[in-house]
């Protein structure tokens, strides 16, 4: 019962979130800044529920959006491009997964102080890939840099779950 529960809420959410991207789009026009942030809110909700499908498009916007507002070096680029590692990650698209990660770890690099969370955050999941790559070596690095920040917790199978 309590899975339908969260099933339900999670589908409410995703409800709640189109209405206000449907808002923001109205009241801002398709290309403001804050509707980037109503369609990653969005996006979210379906990543949270392994639907990637939809949360991908979602980001991809969010991403041009913020691109041309404030610049592809932008701190808020590194959110979406970490968004988007993951997801490729869990499809198994190691290369581009890859590319994402590593563009939102230079930029993180470059404009966050050494312990911001998100920073620790694109570590982790970057340090997964290398590890399911085999890459013990830039993993275990990366890993021991995310658990600085982060505290530490176990590589898993789903990195998510971190």
């Amino acid at each position: 019962m309590h899975a339908l529960a969260d099933l339900g809420f999670r589908l409410s959410s995703r409800a709640l979130y189109r209405r206000v991207l449907a808002i923001h789009e109205q009241a801002l026009g398709a290309d403001h800044p804050q509707l980037a942030e109503a369609l990653i809110e969005l996006a979210d909700r379906h990543e949270e529920d392994h639907d990637y499908a939809t949360a991908e498009p979602l980001y991809q916007r969010a991403h041009a959006i913020r691109e041309r507002a404030f610049g592809a070096d932008h701190p808020q680029m590194a959110l979406i491009l970490t968004r988007l590692g993951g997801i490729c990650l869990s499809r198994e698209e190691d290369a581009q997964a890859e590319a994402f990660l590593a563009r939102a770890l230079a930029i993180q690099e470059q404009a966050l102080p050494p312990d911001h969370e998100d920073l620790g955050e694109t570590l982790r999941i970057l340090g997964y890939l290398y590890a399911r790559q085999g890459k013990s070596g830039e993993a275990q690095a990366l890993a021991a840099r995310a658990d600085a920040i982060l505290g530490e917790a176990p590589l898993q199978a789903d990195w998510r779950k971190t």
